[in-house]
This record gives C-alpha cells, sequence and structure tokens, in this order.
C-alpha cells in the first residue's frame, strides 16, 4: 500500500497526471465533433509535452522566487524542494518533446499556440505594475482562474479544430458550445484550487474568489457553473441535436459526482484531494462518454 501511495503521489506531484489530463480532454474533443484523427497523434502529444513543460516551469520559477523561510509549508512543496532537480531534468525533456511535435504541427497552428505559450509563461513571471511593485498574472486580483479555464479550453477544444478544419470552423456553433462547456467545467473544478491555497493567498495578499465570498460561496458558485454546464449539454442534445443520448449521459453522470466532489472542498484537505480526485474528474468525463460511445 505504502508503494502505491508513493506512485501515486509521484505521478501526480510531477504534473504527470494533470498533463495525462488534459490530453484525454483534447482527445475527447475529437470524439465529441467527430473530428477526422490523422493528426491526433501529434496534438495530443503536443498538449501532453507541452502541458508537463509549462505546470514544472511554473512550480520551479515560484519555487526560485520565493522566500520559505518561517513559513509553513504543504506536503506537496516539501515534495517539490526534495525533488527539484527531477523536476527541471523532466521539464527539461519535456521541453524537448513539446519543440519537436510542434514542428509537426501545421504552422497556422502557431496563431493559437504562440499566444497561450505567453499567456502560460506571464502566469507567474511579473510583467504589470501594482503599488510600485511588479506582479504576475496569477496576482490580478480575481483574474487568475479566468485565465485558466480560458487557456485551458482553447487547448482542448480550438487546437484540435482548427488543426482538422482551420480556423473558419472556430466560428461553428458546435465549437462554440464545446468551448463554452469546457470553460465551465475547467472554471468549477479550479475553484476548489483556490480555496485550498486560500491561506498562502492571503499571505502574499492575491485577491482570489473565496477571499471575497468565503469558502461556502465559492463552492455554491462552483456547483452552479457545473449545472450551468450540464444545461448546455442538454441545449446541445434536445435542440441542436450535436449530442448524442449516450454521450448526454455520460456527462450528467459524471457531472454529478464532479458536483458531490467538489462539495468537500476545504481549506485543510490533502493535496491529492485536489491534486488526484478533483483533477482526475477530467479522466472520469472522457471514459464515461468513451465507454458509453463504444
Amino acid at each position: 500500500m505504502k508503494v502505491f501511495i508513493f506512485l501515486i503521489r509521484n505521478f501526480v506531484y510531477s504534473n504527470l497526471f494533470v498533463s495525462f489530463c488534459i490530453a484525454l480532454l483534447t482527445h475527447q474533443t475529437y470524439i465529441l465533433l467527430k473530428l477526422n484523427q490523422v493528426h491526433s497523434f501529434e496534438i495530443l502529444a503536443f498538449v501532453f509535452c507541452s502541458t508537463l513543460f509549462t505546470y514544472n516551469f511554473q512550480r520551479i520559477y515560484r519555487l526560485s522566487t520565493s522566500d520559505l523561510v518561517g513559513k509553513v509549508i504543504g506536503f506537496r512543496l516539501s515534495w517539490i524542494i526534495r525533488n527539484r532537480k527531477k523536476l527541471f531534468f523532466l521539464s527539461l525533456l519535456a521541453a524537448l518533446f513539446s519543440g519537436y511535435f510542434l514542428s509537426q504541427l501545421s504552422n497556422k497552428l502557431y496563431l493559437l499556440i504562440i499566444p497561450l505559450a505567453v499567456l502560460s509563461v506571464v502566469h507567474v513571471i511579473p510583467i504589470f505594475k501594482k503599488n510600485n511593485r511588479r506582479i504576475a498574472i496569477r496576482e490580478l486580483p480575481l483574474v487568475k482562474i479566468f485565465v485558466i479555464a480560458a487557456v485551458w479550453s482553447t487547448v482542448i477544444v480550438a487546437l484540435p479544430v482548427a488543426d482538422t478544419y482551420g480556423f473558419e470552423k472556430l466560428k461553428d456553433s458546435s465549437t462554440i458550445f464545446l468551448w463554452s462547456e469546457q470553460f465551465l467545467y475547467i472554471f468549477a473544478i479550479t475553484l476548489p484550487f483556490d480555496i485550498r491555497d486560500l491561506r498562502y493567498d492571503i499571505e502574499t495578499e492575491v485577491k482570489t474568489i473565496p477571499m471575497v465570498i468565503g469558502i461556502r460561496k465559492t463552492i455554491l458558485l462552483s456547483t452552479s457553473f457545473m449545472l450551468v454546464f450540464i444545461g448546455l449539454k442538454y441545449i446541445q442534445y434536445a435542440f441542436y441535436k450535436q449530442l448524442t443520448f449516450n454521450q448526454m449521459v455520460a456527462t450528467v453522470v459524471s457531472s454529478l459526482f464532479v458536483v458531490g466532489l467538489i462539495s468537500f472542498s476545504r481549506k485543510n484537505r490533502s493535496e491529492l484531494f485536489y491534486s488526484g480526485l478533483v483533477e482526475g474528474t477530467m479522466m472520469l468525463m472522457y471514459f464515461s462518454i468513451l465507454m458509453l460511445e463504444y
């Protein structure tokens, strides 16, 4: 059992797990929109590697610029400190593979990828001025979560669509529906992480939604986003005929599980609750659709 938990922690804390989940949701776009999957491997491999690099780069950069003296640090941060060299090597490897798979993609996709890459980098690098000091996007009041949801929704939906059909297809109602739904979903499962980080955000004076409205209302807001997500899926199924009945059922069942999980969010929950279970709902969403579809 100890070996199993050790492996799970390494898989989650190294960001391999979240990278895998984002890649799965990207493949879900191919399934839901019935896209040609000729180039799907290159897209999915690029998404996985670039996500792995981005997350680890952000962790390493923030660690190198943070003053941890006298501060209480969690289990995950302790793990990152102990494994800093391994994470750096993993990030370097991910960057190299990301560059390789990027070179295999159509040049037109650079119009999407470059802005997303810039946003991911400046998410932690201070470029804005506030009260005579420089701050990063993640430190702008209430902005962080919107940027995260927008970036990942665009990666998950727009990248496969633009690669398959070009940018014109991004205006299609099915694409807009799916992007909006993924935005709501990512937003909903990201809100609990702001609850987890509440103590840290208070110390660093980063204003987040839980700081403004409290934990209870944040959970209600997250739940509301999930219910709107389900509502959009129903509209897509019942009125636009863009979803099959099985896809609709899979979405509702997995979404209700997400709602139940979100209701247990607390600032003192373990790191694996958030980075394992909450982020793992992306995998649940994917496999529930995959199983009922095929």
